[in-house]
């Protein structure tokens, strides 16, 4: 939410420790740097509301800690597909593309491995959140019926799919009612 624009560095070194990726509300550009896959302990990218053109980065699945993907409002085009790994996103419980230009149909192919979208449950210690440390925790912003709602702590029982305002077309694939710890899934628009 600053006043950044560009395109995001192409290095990201086989050696890094992030966690956390927010670049959301800028003005950033261009496409998608292939070395965000060496980001091995990346939980949460979050690139909505900026202006990359590219399509739908697959090569992301193969980070397996990967939990919130967040590519909202950008200039993302063609069809959303995984193809290589064995366990696309296996983590992820948090998949907003909305308001972009992809096409095609319903990316069955990644949904119908959300493992994190199957089996997400309250511990038994209560409710958990994401990160463990004191000092910071993870945040989003996710659009409910038209509100922008920043979630400050983001629950770890927490899962949605986004794919509103974009032009995919139909049916809507079975393995959506697989997704038993699903509580949002907006396909409107």
């Amino acid at each position: 939410m600053n006043h950044l624009h560009g395109s995001i560095p192409m290095i990201f070194s086989e050696v890094n420790a992030f966690a956390t990726i927010k670049l959301n509300g800028n003005q950033l550009e261009g496409p998608l740097p292939r070395s965000l896959a060496n980001c091995t302990k990346l939980e949460v990218f979050d690139l909505g509301g900026n202006n990359i053109e590219d399509t739908f980065p697959s090569w992301l699945e193969t980070l397996q800690e990967l939990q919130v993907l967040s590519l909202r409002s950008n200039k993302l085009h063609g069809e959303i597909i995984c193809f290589s790994s064995k366990h696309p996103f296996p983590k992820l419980r948090i998949f907003d593309v909305s308001n972009n230009n992809f096409s095609g149909s319903l990316p069955t192919s990644c949904i119908k491995n959300f493992q994190g979208m199957k089996n997400a449950s309250d511990s038994q210690n209560g409710l958990q959140y994401m990160g463990n440390d004191k000092y910071y925790n993870d945040s989003v912003v996710v659009v409910m019926k038209g509100q922008y709602m920043e979630l400050t702590r983001i629950l770890t029982t927490f899962t949605t799919i986004d794919l509103s305002k974009n032009m995919l077309e139909g049916e809507i694939p079975n393995v959506i009612g697989q997704l038993n710890s699903l509580k949002g899934l907006n396909l409107s628009h």
